[in-house]
This record gives C-alpha cells, sequence and structure tokens, in this order.
C-alpha cells in the first residue's frame, strides 16, 4: 500500500474516533472499538484480513489478534475498551500472549493509546520490555 494513502486512511479512522464524544466512547464495548477502530487501523497499516487472526487461543486465555506474514507469527495486539487505562496489568497480558507463542512484538491498546513491548526479554518487569507508549494520537 502506497504510504501517502495509509497515512490518509489512519487520519480518516482518527477523525472518527475523534468525532464522538468522550462519554459514547467510554460506554463502547470493547468489541465495537475492535470493530470501529482498531480492525480498520491494522488494514489502513497494510495487513490483510487473511494475515490476522482473531480471538488466537494461546496459553491462558485468546489474544485479540495475532497477525501473520506468511506463515510466520508477527505480533500480538491486545485491545481495550477506551476507558480502560493502560497500565502494567494490562502490558502482562499483551506481553505474556505473545512470549507464550515466542512472538517478539506484542501492541496494547485502547485506540487513544498505543503501548508497544518488546515480548521476548524480561516478562515480570514489563516496563522494561516498554518500547513506545503514544499516548496523543487520539487523545
Amino acid at each position: 500500500m502506497d504510504k501517502e494513502i495509509a497515512k490518509s486512511e489512519v487520519e480518516k479512522i482518527v477523525k472518527k474516533f475523534q468525532s464522538y464524544p468522550k462519554e459514547k466512547l467510554d460506554s463502547m464495548p470493547e468489541e465495537d472499538i475492535k470493530f470501529q477502530f482498531i480492525e480498520p487501523l491494522l488494514e489502513a497499516l497494510g495487513w490483510k484480513r487473511e494475515e490476522i487472526s482473531k480471538e488466537y487461543r494461546v496459553l491462558k486465555g485468546r489474544a485479540d489478534y495475532l497477525i501473520k506474514i506468511g506463515n510466520q507469527n508477527k505480533l500480538v495486539v491486545e485491545a481495550k475498551k477506551t476507558n480502560v487505562r493502560l497500565e502494567e496489568k494490562e502490558g502482562k497480558q499483551a506481553v505474556s500472549y505473545a512470549h507464550h507463542k515466542n512472538i517478539k512484538f506484542s501492541v496494547l491498546t485502547n485506540f487513544k493509546q498505543i503501548r508497544v513491548y518488546h515480548a521476548l526479554s524480561n516478562i515480570k518487569n514489563i516496563d522494561k520490555n516498554l518500547l513506545k507508549d503514544d499516548k496523543g494520537y487520539c487523545g
């Protein structure tokens, strides 16, 4: 996908998110956040539907998304409602899902914040695994 097209698509999704009143976003179920914002974002970033597995079974629970390139697992994405604060507990969940599948990176998002983790290092101290914490693109 062309970089400018992807950028334009992401901007549309962000504008849609920003157009919703906070009260509406805070009351939306996680499934609606995933369907209306996270899945379109993944597609805008170039992931094909056949590369995305939903509710992927891991050792303890299910990862919201497992993203592949070819036959290789590359990324776990764990989604939360917009009113959920992304903290250590949520980070441990995202990292644990990726770690148990030997996947290098995990992403935790409520769409207004995205946290990217290295999942194959110290899973006991999640903050040391945090590579990026972006709070500003939709806040």
